[in-house]
């Protein structure tokens, strides 16, 4: 059986390889990286006009909630009478803390936070289009 081996391994090393192979494996290598960044980017920007969207939609839904509650009078009222503020200024932050609508502040956050998150990803990957290049 090593003799038989021994004389495969000597016809392989013998073959030659064609022209540009080498260079042809490479070119596609690169070709499925760049068809990859490709698509990832496509996804990252969909993710983006979601959010975007999805961020208007709540902006405008949460946005006149919060404006028609007590809450926007409150603030409104810290804006028009200093005076009585600094006089009541602790009843008047437990009053806007009692009537904060936190589920419309965190509704209308989230996409923003979501636009934020995929920003990030964005940046990394074209950091490593830039930075990585496949030598050959």
């Amino acid at each position: 059986m090593p003799k038989n081996f021994n004389e495969k391994n000597k016809l392989f090393s013998e073959i030659e390889p064609p022209k540009g192979l080498r260079q042809a494996v490479f070119q596609r290598i690169e070709k499925e990286k760049a068809r990859r960044l490709f698509l990832k980017k496509l996804l990252l920007l969909t993710g983006f006009a979601f959010s975007v969207a999805s961020g208007i939609a709540t902006s405008v839904f949460f946005g006149k909630e919060i404006l028609a509650s007590e809450f926007s009078s409150l603030v409104l009222l810290g804006f028009s009478d200093l005076k009585l503020l600094g006089a009541v200024w602790q009843d008047y932050l437990w009053s806007l803390l009692e009537t904060l609508p936190a589920f419309s502040i965190v509704a209308i956050l989230l996409p923003v936070f979501a636009f934020l998150m995929l920003l990030k990803q964005y940046g990394k990957l074209e950091q490593y289009d830039q930075n990585y290049s496949f030598k050959h």
